[in-house]
């Protein structure tokens, strides 16, 4: 059942049975990928930005992931994993501000969906499957990301590609519109189970707002 065709054909279906609901509008959904992927110990779902530059064509790709995980099998929980990963889609294509990822625009969106659609969808406030937090026994790289549009991204950098993800930051920050960028370390157990950057620069979202508390939560020192 979990075949990018058919979630294609779900996530066309759900733009119009929401927006025919009056939640959201149909027209301010731009293009994205959707993918589906190996079963994976972190997350149900994601939805993410990448940024694509070949010679001087730069762009961004929107992409929906899901995972080949257990809780996937019934169409119940795929359609709850896609909706709330379209939420996110809706979110930050139309850049609503949002108190953090999962914040108030976020929930008010999952409730009134879920009301309105009981039968169909349960959508949760997290695709994400839970990390262990606290003191362990690596240390993590980490480089924030702090844009001039106000994103903010968290990368765990594998060891041996730090200079060179940072010489590739220092290069692009002004065509990136990078308002700075810190590298940073971690012993935090959470960045176990984030998936590193070895090729290209991908990263924790995090709200603006959050960020000083996100250091705080997961153990960040600044290099």
């Amino acid at each position: 059942m979990l075949t990018e065709e058919y979630l294609r054909e779900r996530h066309s279906e759900w733009i119009g049975r929401i927006a025919d609901a009056g939640i959201w509008e149909a027209k301010k959904f731009k293009p994205v990928n959707i993918l589906v992927r190996p079963r994976s110990k972190n997350y149900h779902g994601l939805f993410r930005r990448k940024y694509i530059r070949r010679g001087l064509f730069r762009r961004y790709e929107d992409c929906i992931i899901l995972y080949r995980n257990p809780v996937e099998e019934t169409q119940l929980e795929i359609d709850s994993t896609l909706v709330h990963e379209m939420i996110h889609q809706y979110i930050f294509q139309n850049n609503i501000r949002d108190t953090s990822a999962h914040g108030k625009v976020f929930r008010e969106f999952m409730h009134r969906i879920n009301n309105a659609f009981p039968d169909s969808l349960h959508i949760t406030i997290s695709s994400k499957r839970q990390h262990v937090k606290g003191p362990g026994r690596t240390i993590h790289k980490l480089i924030l990301l702090m844009f001039e549009n106000g994103e903010c991204y968290c990368c765990h950098i594998q060891p041996s590609r730090v200079e060179a993800f940072m010489r590739l930051i220092a290069r692009n920050k002004k065509s990136w519109q990078l308002r700075s960028y810190q590298l940073c370390e971690s012993n935090d157990s959470y960045f176990d189970s984030v998936r590193s950057c070895r090729t290209r620069l991908h990263g924790i979202r995090i709200a603006e707002e959050q960020l000083t508390e996100f250091c705080k939560e997961y153990r960040l020192k600044f290099l």
